[in-house]
C-alpha cells in the first residue's frame, strides 16, 4: 500500500527527503509544500528528472504552512498519513554570518539557537495545529530544532510529534568507528546515546570541550561493551567529524528521515534509532520505532528520569532556563543579559500567544544585526 507524505518546505532539506525516498523506492505519493511557488515547481522538476524508479510519485502545492485551515484541508484531500516539517523562519545563511563576524560573533555563538526559537517554533506550530485538527490525524515528524520545539509543541497541541536530525547525525558516524573497533560489520551492534543539541553542535564543530550530560552505551552482539569515558568522547569525535559540514548533512538527515518514516509507517521492520525531541522530551534519546509508535529504548542501568533532568540541564547551555507545564520558554539569566547586550533588546518568555510577536521582532533584530 502506498502512503500519501506531506513535506513542509520544498528547499534543501524538504528536497533532499523527497530525493531520498525516490531513490530508496519508496512506497509514498509525496506532495511538497512551499509558500514559494517558483522554489516548488523547480524541485519539483528536480526530482521527476532523476533518473530512479517512478516511485513514489511527487507533485508541489504553493501553500503557506501558516494558513493553517489551507493546510488541513490539503492534509485531508491527499489522506496524508505522515506530514513533516522542515521548515522555519529563521533565516539560517543570515545567522551563519553573523556568526563568523569579529566583533559579535563570539558571543552569538556562545547564545546558541534556543533564544531564537520562536523563528523556529511559528512555523512548526501552525503545522501541528493544523495536523492535530485533521481527521484521521496523520504522523507528524519535525525537523525544526526539535530538542526544544517537540516539547512545546507536545504541551500547545496536546500531541508529541517525532524528531528528526540532530542527535541522530551522529549514529553513521558513530556506527562506522565501533565497527572498525569490534572488527564488525555493524549489524549485530546496538548503540545508544542520550544527547542535547548542544552537544551536536560542539562536536560538528569540533570545539574542544564536550559539555556534560550525554550517555554512551554500546551492546556488541548481545554483550556490553565497556570503553571509557576518554575513548567514548573519542568515538563521539570521530561521529561528528564524519558528519558533513553545512548543508551538504542535509543528504544524512534525509536518508535517516526516510529510514525513520519507513518504519513508522509500517512499511519496514521496527528498528531502534536515535530521535531528538521524542515523546515531548527536551534533547535526544535511544529509541525504538514500530508503526505509528515511538518508544524509548534505554539500556537497563539509565534511569529516564535522570536522563531527562540531564537533559534540561544541558539545553541551559543552549540559554533556554526551562518550560512550564503550560508550555511557556523562560530563557536562562545568562541567555539574557547576552541576549540584550548583542541586540539591545530584552529576551522575554515565550508563550503561545506572543509567540509571532517574537518572531517578527526577532527578524527584524537579525536584519539589523
Amino acid at each position: 500500500m502506498h502512503r500519501s507524505v506531506i513535506i513542509i518546505g520544498a528547499g534543501g532539506l524538504g528536497q533532499q527527503i523527497a530525493a531520498a525516498a525516490r531513490i530508496r523506492g519508496c512506497r509514498w505519493r509525496i506532495t511538497l509544500v512551499d509558500r514559494d511557488r517558483e522554489r516548488v515547481d523547480e524541485a519539483v522538476a528536480g526530482l521527476r528528472a532523476l533518473a530512479v524508479a517512478p516511485s513514489p510519485h511527487v507533485e508541489g502545492i504553493a501553500l503557506d504552512a501558516l494558513d493553517e485551515q489551507g493546510l488541513r484541508s490539503l492534509i485531508e484531500a491527499s489522506r496524508a498519513d505522515a506530514v513533516v516539517n522542515v521548515a522555519t523562519l529563521l533565516p539560517v545563511e543570515r545567522w551563519w554570518a553573523i556568526a563568523g563576524r569579529q566583533d559579535v560573533g563570539r558571543g552569538f555563538n556562545e547564545l546558541g539557537f534556543g533564544p531564537w526559537l520562536a523563528l523556529h517554533l511559528v512555523i512548526a506550530s501552525a503545522v501541528a495545529s493544523a495536523v492535530g485538527a485533521s481527521e484521521p490525524r496523520p504522523l507528524f515528524m519535525n525537523a525544526a530544532y526539535p530538542d526544544a520545539i517537540n516539547a512545546l509543541l507536545a504541551r500547545w497541541h496536546g500531541f508529541a510529534p517525532a524528531g528528526a536530525g540532530n542527535i541522530r547525525l551522529l549514529e553513521p558516524g558513530l556506527r562506522t568507528a565501533l565497527s572498525e573497533r569490534a572488527g564488525s560489520a555493524g549489524d549485530d551492534l546496538e548503540i545508544a546515546l542520550s544527547a542535547h543539541y548542544v552537544h551536536v553542535r560542539n562536536l560538528l564543530m569540533r570545539e574542544p570541550e564536550l559539555p556534560q550530560g550525554w550517555r554512551l552505551s554500546i551492546t556488541w552482539r548481545g554483550a556490553p561493551e565497556g570503553p571509557g569515558a576518554d575513548e567514548q568522547r573519542a568515538l563521539l569525535r570521530r561521529a561528528g567529524a564524519a558528519v558533513p559540514r553545512g548543508a551538504a548533512s542535509h543528504t544524512w538527515t534525509a536518508t535517516s528521515i526516510v529510514e525513520d518514516l519507513e518504519a513508522l509507517l509500517g512499511q519496514g521492520p521496527a528498528r531502534r534509532s536515535l530521535m531528538a525531541g521524542p515523546l515531548g522530551m527536551v534533547g535526544g534519546y535511544p529509541v525504538e520505532l514500530a508503526e505509528g509508535s515511538v518508544r524509548l529504548a534505554l539500556p537497563e542501568d539509565w534511569d529516564e528520569g535522570e536522563l531527562a533532568a540531564e537533559q534540561r540541564r544541558a539545553a541551559r547551555l543552549d540559554g533556554i532556563g526551562g518550560i512550564d507545564p503550560r508550555g511557556a520558554v523562560e530563557f536562562s539569566p545568562s541567555a539574557r543579559d547576552l541576549y540584550q547586550s548583542i541586540t539591545g533588546a530584552a529576551l522575554e518568555p515565550v508563550t503561545r500567544e506572543n509567540v509571532a510577536d517574537v518572531a517578527r521582532s526577532q527578524l527584524e533584530i537579525l536584519r539589523k544585526l
